[in-house]
């Protein structure tokens, strides 16, 4: 490359992928018909954020500050991030696995009157009918579990 032939340069990228690259990255330059006014990047990388620990056929998708979705041979996908991860999904999410497994709380009505799921577990066994007579029917429970549809 020469001085000044970096400012015409076009960078392709892959359909469906957009990055920037850091300062530092290597690329691929090539210059159609020996035109160097027309430069085409075709790949970068930097080398100093790669991961490094992928078994061959793996395939990790990652930016500078570690996040990644890793796709690992043994059939499963780590996605790591290192804040919070957003679905937006415009009608539902269904997650369909004979197991369901979260290590913090689950909050229903997260942006309204949000309750976890083991404050309504703590509500649900500790909650009290009170008797009209006797063998007769009950009032609804005195305390509720709160949310709702």
């Amino acid at each position: 490359m020469l001085a000044g032939e970096i400012k015409n340069l076009e960078f392709l990228q892959p359909a469906g992928f957009s990055h920037h690259p850091l300062p530092g990255a290597k690329a691929i330059v090539l210059f159609g018909g020996g035109d160097r006014d027309r430069g085409v990047v075709i790949g970068v990388e930097h080398s100093g954020y790669r991961p490094k620990d992928k078994k061959p056929g793996e395939t990790i998708i990652h930016d500078a500050s570690g996040q990644q979705i890793y796709l690992k041979n043994d059939g499963s996908i780590h996605i790591k991030t290192n804040g919070k991860l957003t679905i937006d999904a415009s009608e539902k999410v269904r997650v369909n696995t004979p197991r369901f497994e979260v290590t913090g709380h689950i909050i229903d009505n997260v942006d309204a009157t949000g309750q976890t799921m083991s404050d309504m577990r703590n509500i649900f066994n500790t909650h009290t009918h009170h008797e009209n007579d006797v063998n007769g029917e009950t009032n609804q429970p005195t305390q509720q579990m709160g949310g709702g549809l």
